[in-house]
């Protein structure tokens, strides 16, 4: 996590000393494709010490925060951070690039704004859904796990229920969300292998369900530990449990 921060951090620097006078109407979005007319309208001049204080600041501040939030608030705030404060910043950005003037009119700074809002409350709410508990229903003859990536399987769908002290090698995510202590969705292991994971925290020991197409989930709760899910289950599916 704190390698992305800081590599993340370093690029927003970065990125503060791309754009020059000399470059502009190759790099600048809008800028490039606008008229000559509609180029000496805007204030370039002003724009371009502007856009390197955003920038400069912006990885700073982005550093400083990120490693605020690992180190007091853990490794799931930090992964909200980093999610929510670059929008944040560039909506102001946008916001206040506007009193340079439009280098092309075709392109509206409202819509721009409109799409990072829209943007920030994906991320937000899917923030909110990610960290939201997941829990363990266990009936008589089906097993249900609610919330994010949750599913629900039949008796006669499970193969085995096993305790265990180690999750699977992950190689890479396939979909859903992933933040320091919380996983949820389809992983690919070290061996290729599609695994689901529905964890609220990392700490072992883990419910491994495996079903009989082989497919594999793995599920921990931050509320109710593994052993007392584990012993319930062992109680409604002593045949399916070690």
């Amino acid at each position: 996590m704190l390698y992305f921060v800081f590599g993340l951090g370093a690029l927003f620097i970065l990125l503060a000393f791309v754009l020059t006078k000399n470059n502009a109407k190759y790099l600048l979005a809008g800028y490039n494709t606008a008229s000559q007319e509609e180029r000496d309208a805007f204030d370039l001049d002003g724009f371009i010490p502007f856009f390197k204080r955003f920038h400069i600041f912006l990885g700073l501040s982005f550093i400083t925060l990120g490693c605020f939030a690992y180190f007091l608030l853990g490794g799931d705030a930090a992964g909200g951070f980093l999610g929510v404060y670059p929008i944040l910043a560039y909506i102001y950005f946008i916001w206040k690039a506007q009193k340079f003037g439009n280098p092309n009119k075709s392109i509206n700074s409202k819509i721009g704004i409109f799409v990072l809002l829209i943007t920030l409350v994906f991320v937000v709410g899917l923030l909110m859904m990610g960290m939201k508990e997941n829990r363990m229903v266990i009936g008589s003859m089906d097993i249900e796990i609610t919330g994010m990536y949750g599913d629900e399987w039949t008796r006669d769908e499970i193969e085995s229920i096993r305790l265990i002290e180690d999750l699977p090698s992950i190689s890479s995510r396939l979909n859903g969300f992933a933040l320091e202590r919380t996983s949820k969705g389809w992983f690919k292991t070290a061996e290729g292998e599609k695994v689901k994971l529905i964890l609220n925290t990392k700490t072992p020991p883990y419910i491994e369900l495996t079903f009989s197409d082989g497919s594999r989930v793995f599920y921990a709760s931050s509320d109710v530990p593994s052993e007392d899910t584990y012993a319930e289950l062992s109680q409604a599916f002593p045949d399916l449990t070690e």
